[in-house]
């Protein structure tokens, strides 16, 4: 096995010279922007107690 080949996505939309440590760090980058956000919403919510139902709240 040799990779994707010439029949393969990449090489149709160009991106087969795609490699090497700028495009990881550039990969690692994106992947920390994106994740970042909803790893701060979650702790946030993490901290606000969640609302728990009291015996007045309750259908009559």
């Amino acid at each position: 096995m040799t990779g994707p080949g010439s029949w393969s996505v990449d090489h149709a939309v160009g991106a087969d010279a795609m490699s090497g440590v700028p495009w990881a760090l550039a990969a690692a980058a994106v992947a920390v922007a994106v994740a970042a956000p909803a790893l701060l919403l979650r702790r946030r919510n993490l901290r606000t107690p969640a609302a728990v139902p009291g015996p007045s709240d309750g259908p009559s």
